[in-house]
């Protein structure tokens, strides 16, 4: 994979032809710091994750790696058998109803979380209990499994090759469309720009672990706060006006201005703001040149929002976000964009002026 030639739409099919579960990211990590080496990109290993790029530059992105899946955690991996799954994030706005018409129709991938060899295909039973079942189709790789385990074993939907209508790409974008457009620009940049690609965002995880960016959490500890920090990852959209999303696919990038959360009395709390000048001159620089953009300020937490709360009071972080608009998030038939991808990449290259 030459990153720097390639289009980011290769870029997208390969980061989705790894494997990367959250909780089970390792060997997603370990392929993407080979191609940054072989690509004449620094890239190492640091708590929360993968730090590519010139670890002097004054900008970080940040983008995370995992994605939604499952996790197998009983039963008997045999041809036709039912075993039991857990999803790998338990947000309360979301059902097991709902995940399940999510992955109606989903194949899912049962893989090795140390060498991601790929072990076993299964579908989601839509069964009418709060728990998950799913049932195997075939078993790949029967030489490396046992008829019974003890170990989990993480599932990820198969995610086809980007399928493309006029500007509409449907397919896997969260977040392998985030961290493609920060791959690129730092590709591109290596000396101007930076990006920590951390691990364990989406959620809890099957062991009921507090919440999800706990990369980013790590990773905010050694952050340096005179840089500005820019997290890259979708924001859940709709493609067509709705009650329940504010941006739409298609609309331009989203630039949102501040973070809130619910607190135990159901009110609004703002977490973290955008940084003003960085925010300003992103807008400038869209308005010269053309790029369409909406901007966002509302409930929704990101890990960039996570890793500030765990911060000791009166430190300021620096921080923007870019957000391609997406549609049907946490699902495989995800939505985006292309010009909107496309363009918040033209924002990220931007970023080494400021």
């Amino acid at each position: 994979m030459n990153i720097k030639s390639s289009q980011i739409t290769d870029l997208i099919n390969w980061l989705n032809s790894l494997r990367s579960v959250t909780d089970f990211e390792m060997p997603a990590l370990s392929k993407i710091q080979e191609v940054c080496i072989a690509n004449g990109i620094n890239a190492m290993y640091c708590d929360g994750g993968l730090l590519i790029g010139n670890p002097q530059s004054k900008i970080v992105f940040m983008a995370h790696v995992d994605r939604i899946g499952f996790v197998a955690i009983g039963g008997n991996l045999e041809d036709g058998s039912t075993i039991d799954v857990s999803y790998i994030a338990k947000p309360a706005s979301v059902t097991p109803k709902l995940i399940k018409e999510r992955f109606s129709e989903a194949l899912l991938i049962g893989y090795d979380p140390v060498t991601a060899e790929d072990l076993f295909i299964a579908s989601l039973l839509q069964n009418k209990e709060d728990n998950y079942q799913a049932k195997i189709c075939r078993v790949i790789n029967p030489h490396q499994l046992n008829v019974s385990y003890s170990n989990p074993i993480p599932l990820t939907a198969v995610k086809p090759a980007l399928f493309r209508i006029d500007d509409y790409l449907q397919g896997n974008f969260d977040n392998s469309g985030g961290l493609a457009i920060a791959l690129m620009a730092v590709a591109k940049y290596p000396e101007q720009l930076s990006c920590i690609i951390t691990v364990a965002e989406e959620g809890g995880g099957y062991q009921n672990w507090p919440t999800g960016g706990r990369g980013a959490l790590k990773y905010i500890q050694h952050h340096d706060f005179e840089k500005i920090l820019v997290a890259v990852d979708v924001r859940p959209s709709s493609l067509i006006k709705s009650n329940e999303q504010d941006t739409r696919v298609g609309k331009g990038v989203v630039l949102r201005e501040a973070e809130f959360r619910k607190d135990s009395t159901n009110n609004s709390r703002l977490i973290l703001k955008a940084d003003k000048p960085a925010l300003d001159y992103v807008k400038k620089f869209a308005l010269q040149n053309n790029i369409q953009y909406q901007t966002f300020s509302g409930l929704g937490i990101t890990e960039a929002g996570r890793a500030y709360e765990s911060l000791s009071e009166g430190i300021t972080l620096r921080c923007i976000w870019l957000q391609p608009p997406i549609a049907n998030e946490h699902s495989p038939f995800e939505v985006v964009s292309l010009t909107d991808i496309e363009n918040t990449l033209r924002i990220a290259e931007e970023l080494r002026f400021l």
